[in-house]
């Protein structure tokens, strides 16, 4: 059987430091009592000396009551009482890891759309030039590519053309040779850093129904008749194609 001494060392070397601060605290409350109380046993010289410096043991105890409490609560604190085991600091514990605030969605562009518009408003810079504006684009290439299957080239020409939207301002925004709106135009004078704000508003609004006109006519076709897809398809109206067919029967 071995006996790991370096093991009973450190507890023995650990309870030293919990009992000691105790031990010393109540050496000095005997000292201090004798000191307040019992003059009589020291010697003379000494108890003159404290006589002199403590005139009463009325005013001596609480002054030396609370000396020895704040000379116990510093020897406790520096004895290391909280890094001993089921203290509050665990050494072999891992240190915690720093917390990261959470990312806001959006944030991100939020921050460059800002950064864009004070670009546009102080120095006067197109909107081809600002960074939101190529984020804009690129995702209505890939959303028209998915949902219209065409390449890249074909989706391009459509945004130049604005032929990709029915929102003029969304058109203009991505064509090269279409102007804005007259009114649009007017605020974008008057208000450089609004009408950007308002331009980028309406070309993500266009950019997010794409695709959802297609849905909706497929949705309307299948609640169509034989007879309304027929007359759909040769430019008849509907409700005469049915009179047709009724009056033939």
């Amino acid at each position: 059987m071995q006996i790991d001494f370096n093991l009973d060392r450190d507890q023995t070397i650990a309870r030293i430091q919990q009992v000691g601060p105790i031990a010393a605290a109540v050496v000095l409350l005997l000292v201090g009592g004798l000191l307040a109380f019992f003059s009589g046993p020291l010697p003379s010289a000494i108890a003159d000396r404290v006589i002199t410096v403590i005139p009463s043991p009325v005013t001596t105890v609480p002054i030396v009551l609370a000396l020895l409490l704040g000379l116990v609560m510093s020897v406790y604190l520096r004895s290391g009482h909280t890094d001993h085991p089921g203290g509050l600091v665990d050494r072999d514990s891992p240190p915690e890891k720093p917390r990261t605030a959470p990312v806001r969605v959006g944030a991100s562009f939020e921050s460059t759309l800002t950064e864009a518009t004070n670009t546009v408003r102080l120095k006067d810079v197109s909107y081809q030039e600002t960074e939101p504006y190529e984020q804009l684009r690129e995702t209505a290439i890939e959303r028209l590519r998915l949902t219209q299957t065409l390449d890249r080239e074909e989706v391009v020409t459509m945004l130049e053309e604005g032929q990709w939207t029915e929102t003029a301002v969304a058109q203009a925004f991505f064509a090269e040779t279409q102007a804005y709106p007259p009114g649009f135009q007017l605020r974008r004078w008057g208000e450089p850093g609004a009408a950007y704000q308002e331009a980028i508003r309406q070309t993500t609004v266009a950019i997010g129904q794409i695709g959802t006109e297609r849905a909706t006519e497929a949705e309307s076709d299948a609640s169509m008749t034989w007879r309304q897809r027929l007359a759909s398809a040769v430019g008849v109206e509907a409700t005469t194609a049915d009179e047709q067919v009724t009056e033939n029967v």
